[in-house]
C-alpha cells in the first residue's frame, strides 16, 4: 500500500496533487496500451476502424473467424478509450474550477 503522506513529503507535492497526477499517468498509460492494440488490428486488417471491419465482414471481404472476435475486441477498445478520455476531460474541468 502506498503511504501518500510520506511520498508527498519526499516529492514535495501535496497529497491531492500527487494522487491526481498518479491517476492521470495511469489513464494515459492505459490509453497508450489501447492505441497499441488498435494499431495491431489496423495492421492485421488494413482497416481504420471497427466499423470498417464489420462492413468488410458483412461484404465477405474479411472472414468471419477470427473477424468477429477481433471486432468485439476492437469495439471494447473504442469504448474503453472513450470512457478514459471522458475521465481525463472531467479531471481537467474539475481542475479549472
Amino acid at each position: 500500500m502506498v503511504d501518500w503522506d510520506a511520498l508527498s513529503q519526499v516529492l514535495a507535492v501535496n497529497v491531492s496533487t500527487l494522487q491526481e497526477q498518479a491517476i492521470r499517468i495511469l489513464i494515459e498509460t492505459e490509453l497508450a496500451r489501447l492505441d497499441h492494440e488498435e494499431i495491431e488490428l489496423i495492421q492485421k486488417y488494413h482497416m481504420l476502424s471497427a466499423v470498417d471491419l464489420e462492413q468488410a465482414m458483412q461484404s465477405r471481404i474479411v472472414p468471419e473467424h477470427p473477424g468477429w472476435e477481433d471486432l468485439i475486441h476492437w469495439e471494447a477498445i473504442e469504448d474503453r478509450r472513450k470512457a478514459l478520455k471522458e475521465l481525463l476531460r472531467n479531471m481537467s474541468v474539475m481542475n479549472s474550477l
